[in-house]
């Protein structure tokens, strides 16, 4: 997929080829695991039993999403390991996915903060 939207960013003929930000979000994983359990409703059971369904929703309306923050469920807070630059999102039963921007430079506010409505790339970093 992100060959895809390179080659389309490319494009001459694509209006908004000097911008990075695409129409949806492109999610990235920061390991194999995280991946499998994401992307494989087996592997995303054995990891969250009955929260499986629910981490695969939220998956679904991350993909669909433009920016981390449109979903009503996701707030951008520290998360465990007290990193203010992390989106938690609640999946239900206890558990949440941790997000982070993906860009080799976030954008930010102009007190510094990341500005997450500019944010079209996000890693999930682990379920917690």
């Amino acid at each position: 997929m992100l060959r895809i939207l390179y080659l389309v960013a490319d494009n001459p003929a694509y209006p908004h080829r000097d911008c990075h930000h695409t129409d949806v979000l492109e999610l990235a994983f920061a390991n194999r695991e995280i991946r499998s359990v994401c992307e494989d409703a087996t592997c995303a059971f054995e990891a969250c039993g009955a929260a499986a369904d629910a981490l695969l929703d939220r998956l679904a309306d991350l993909r669909a999403a433009t920016h981390p923050l449109e979903l009503p469920f996701a707030r951008a807070q520290p998360a465990t390991d007290n990193d203010p630059e992390h989106v938690v999102i609640d999946i239900g039963g206890f558990r949440s996915l941790i997000l982070g921007a993906n860009h080799r430079k976030p954008p930010r506010t102009v007190d510094g903060t990341i500005a997450w409505e500019q944010v079209s790339r996000v890693i999930i970093l682990r379920l917690e």
